[in-house]
């Protein structure tokens, strides 16, 4: 070195150790990697006590490039600028230093000074490019002033790349959040997660992190929806349980005011929809910079848009999987309820619970009733049951219990029904069916939807054979269930492929043998010429709806070939068709009735319809509007199996019908001597009475024949006058049996 250098360093020299114990916070941290302990010495007294940018120097003194390279390997101390002699160890030690500081250790915003007192082992200017050199210089060419001025434009060089750096990983963070908040849909779940986000991206403790939620309606009481640090456990509690005076006058504040604010206690406000607002408040143990106010300014509208999403994500989860009126789980979420309790409690039972006749309920008084019957029913059953049991509404009248519950719980639900309900101030009696199945075993890994579907198959046997009573499920009734889903999928295929259709049985005047009518039979033979039981699909076209279309292609195609007969020469002939409850109560039928006539051209003294007692007896007021319309066609009406169901002498007495159809089951008793075998006189009698024809159904000997003529009964069908046949075969019939 030369003199005048060093006259521009001299001053005390004894400090040349590491000075990295009991750093402030705000310096600048400058590396001097040099081989000359006077070098060092000489650069700190030269720039001791001087500010750069506000901030004092803080020198760490190293030796070699090795004792470097060895320091910056495993220091976490962000250093501004390193000080580096070229020549140490070897020629170029400072150059490959350079190239391990940015290449293997990828510090990219530490500033590099080279200095050097041999001119000739200067580096290149592509060097110094590649290597991002800040400057370089000449040992004699730093004198203090020299060396000021390098260190000054070093370290605003490494302020102004810090600061870029922040911005960047700022928004870096930014963008990560919000995309790690995106997938929280709870809103005190993305609550959380965002004031968690705010604290890392400020660099501040958890601790004393604060989120509530006030709603228009209730607006003096706020409400916790996310905490962390000390304050964790008053999730869901009142902001008044906030031990903190300052943070809740804090988060007071800012809801009121509606506006966010920065310093000590930093308070966010975010306007949801719905009139609902939110508040955030974080404790910072340190000054927010000019830049942090920035990124929370920036990140504040990215998760203002975020709380709005998930709010309204939240209020879709509630459409989707809770009920309205009750607040508990619907079908759609006692599903989801199902996998996890399966997963919770093994065993477990599965029930479903049917309030007994609530439709009559609604029809009797008012759907508002309905909802008060329901809302205090589902209160019982919440008593009864603990709070590992989770309680949902599956559908209209029927609800559903999933837990770790015995079949005594279930025989204690049943038995807590017959106690009254007071609804409204008045008493209500009610009853209940249920279906259970018994969770574990085989029941371990099926499906929610399936659960839910064997508890309605046991459901609806209990209904249909146990009413008010408990029903448990076992493999047979879902292999039943099975079938008969399989026999209406083929019914559908069936009726599409036109592969049902009609035979016809004859019926006669008992007195004279005298051909009136026949009855139009439905049939079905399958692609394999197997004849499937009318009592078998009959009943599965009414429940499933699809009797509508079939009903009304039977009649149509009855008419038809009626008219036929009638262009025969057999004016009298009357064809009857069975019309079922869907048919009757359809809004159309009427209008199909009176079109079906007009297109067939078949006279409506030609048509008799046949109802069971069971569709006449639900509402009779009902069923004679709609039988007046039907008379006013000109078409009769028949009660077909009378005695079997609601038969009662006011039925008879009230209900608009011209004809009572007696029950094969009543015809095949009258060669016994028993109670029964008296019952059809009985009934021609009653007919007589009302002024109505009788028609016996199922005679199969003459012996039966001659008991119903002699008791008066008027007409008759059954295998002993002909079987059931199709409409060629008929025609032949009637020509062989002009006289019976």
């Amino acid at each position: 070195m030369s003199k005048d250098v060093l006259v521009s360093f001299i001053g005390d020299t004894s400090s040349q150790c590491n000075d990295t114990l009991d750093i402030p916070n705000e310096v600048w941290n400058v590396l001097i990697v040099d081989d000359d302990p006077l070098v060092h010495s000489s650069t700190r007294i030269a720039i001791q006590n001087v500010q750069f940018e506000g901030r004092l120097l803080n020198f760490i003194s190293l030796y070699s490039a090795k004792e470097a390279e060895q320091f910056l390997e495993k220091s976490e101390l962000p250093i501004a600028v390193i000080l580096l002699d070229v020549v140490m160890e070897s020629d170029d030690a400072g150059l490959k230093l350079v190239s391990t500081i940015r290449d293997i250790f990828q510090l990219k915003l530490v500033r590099i000074i080279l200095r050097t007192g041999q001119p000739g082992y200067a580096p290149e200017i592509e060097t110094i490019k590649n290597l991002d050199i800040n400057d370089y210089k000449s040992k004699p060419e730093l004198t203090r002033n020299g060396l000021y001025t390098a260190l000054a434009v070093a370290i605003r060089s490494y302020s102004q790349l810090q600061q870029l750096e922040q911005t960047r990983r700022g928004l870096e963070k930014i963008v990560e959040a919000s995309c790690d908040l995106s997938r929280l849909h709870g809103l005190n779940a993305y609550s959380e997660g965002a004031v968690l986000q705010i604290c890392s991206l400020l660099g501040v403790a958890e601790e004393g992190l604060v989120c509530v939620r006030r709603h228009s309606d209730n607006p003096a009481e706020p409400f916790i929806i996310a905490a962390a640090g000390t304050y964790a456990n008053l999730i869901n509690q009142p902001l008044n349980n906030l031990p903190c005076p300052s943070m809740r006058k804090a988060l007071d504040e800012c809801l009121d005011g509606g506006e966010s604010r920065i310093g000590e206690l930093t308070t966010l406000y975010f306007k949801l929809s719905d009139d609902r607002t939110v508040a955030a408040c974080i404790r910072s143990d340190r000054e927010l910079s000019m830049l942090d106010k920035q990124l929370l300014q920036a990140f504040c509208a990215s998760i203002s848009i975020g709380f709005d999403n998930v709010y309204m994500t939240e209020r879709l989860e509630e459409e989707a999987y809770v009920d309205p009126l009750l607040g508990i789980p619907n079908r759609n979420g006692f599903e989801r309820v199902i996998v996890r309790q399966q997963q919770r409690f093994r065993p477990s039972l599965l029930l479903l619970i049917d309030i007994d006749d609530f439709s009559a309920i609604n029809a009797t008084l008012d759907q508002h009733y309905g909802d008060d019957v329901l809302r205090t029913a589902c209160q019982r059953v919440q008593s009864l049951v603990n709070e590992s049991t989770v309680l949902g509404r599956v559908s209209g009248d029927c609800f559903a219990l999933i837990g770790p519950m015995t079949e005594s719980d279930c025989d204690d639900i049943v038995q807590a029904f017959h106690e009254p309900f007071e609804i409204n101030g008045n008493k209500l009696l009610l009853s209940v069916t249920c279906g259970v199945v018994k969770l574990g075993g085989s029941h371990s890994a099926v499906s929610a939807n399936e659960l839910l579907k064997d508890a309605n198959i046991a459901l609806k046997q209990a209904k249909e054979f146990n009413r008010g009573k408990i029903r448990y499920f076992d493999a047979s009734l879902r292999k039943a269930a099975e079938n008969r889903i399989a026999l209406l999928g083929g019914l559908r295929e069936a009726f599409s492929a036109r592969q049902l259709f009609l035979h016809y049985q004859p019926q006669i005047e008992l007195a004279t043998g005298r051909l009136i009518g026949a009855e139009a039979l439905l049939r079905w033979c399958n692609p394999a010429g197997k004849f499937i039981p009318p009592d078998l699909f009959i009943p599965l076209a009414e429940q499933s709806g699809i009797i509508l279309p079939i009903g009304t292609w039977v009649l149509r195609t009855a008419c038809l070939h009626a008219k036929k007969l009638l262009n025969q020469g057999h004016k009298d002939f009357r064809m009857a068709v069975n019309v079922s409850h869907a048919q009757l109560r359809d809004p159309e039928f009427i209008e199909q009735l009176r079109s079906i006539l007009f297109e067939t051209g078949l006279p409506g003294r030609n048509l008799e319809i046949e109802l069971t007692e069971s569709i006449v007896a639900e509402d009779i007021n009902l069923v004679n509007q709609l039988l007046k319309q039907v008379h006013a066609l000109g078409v009769t009406v028949a009660l077909d199996d009378f005695g079997t169901g609601y038969s009662s002498l006011s039925l008879l007495n009230k209900i608009a019908v011209d004809r009572l159809k007696i029950d094969r089951a009543f015809i095949s008793t009258l060669e016994q001597d028993a109670v029964d075998s008296h019952l059809a006189k009985v009934i021609v009698h009653l007919a007589k009475d009302f002024h109505l024809m009788t028609i016996a159904e199922g005679i199969e000997n003459d012996r039966q024949l001659q008991a119903l003529i002699s008791v008066g009964c008027d007409e008759g069908q059954g295998y002993f006058i002909a079987r059931p046949m199709d409409i060629d075969a008929l025609e032949r019939w009637i020509l062989d049996h002009t006289d019976f």
